[in-house]
């Protein structure tokens, strides 16, 4: 036990200098309240076969879209040319189009707020676009 709280205190205080991290609150919020409407959206849906599982998931990333376009955040023009890439090695990986790959990752990357040299932030805010 004491050589686990050890570590963890030790994490806690081993911030690595390459890896700033910069939260923006508002960005944040405006995905925190985000999140709640999309999952709402779909809670009372449920999947009877393997199709809908997709269509959820869609509906979901859909609402969440529209909500944070509601907020004044759109896709990040930078990400979307850092995602790129990834997506054609993911798609080859896994044997889906480049196109179901790219979404998945957008998919994984919408609800991240905090931003970090090696990756831009899914949102941008239109404002400063």
């Amino acid at each position: 036990m004491i050589p686990l709280l050890f570590w963890a205190w030790n994490r806690m205080g081993n911030v690595s200098p390459d890896k700033p991290v910069r939260t923006d609150n508002t960005l944040a919020s405006a995905i925190n309240t985000c999140d709640g409407i999309a999952e709402k959206s779909v809670a009372r849906l449920t999947a009877v076969v393997n199709f809908q599982q997709l269509e959820i998931a869609g509906r979901r990333a859909r609402v969440l879209q529209n909500c944070m376009n509601d907020h004044g955040f759109v896709e990040n023009p930078a990400w979307a040319k850092f995602a790129a890439p990834i997506a054609q090695i993911d798609a080859s990986s896994q044997h889906i189009s480049v196109d179901e790959a790219y979404e998945n990752l957008r998919r994984s990357k919408m609800l991240l707020f905090t931003e970090s040299n090696q990756e831009p932030l899914y949102w941008v805010n239109q404002a400063a676009k």
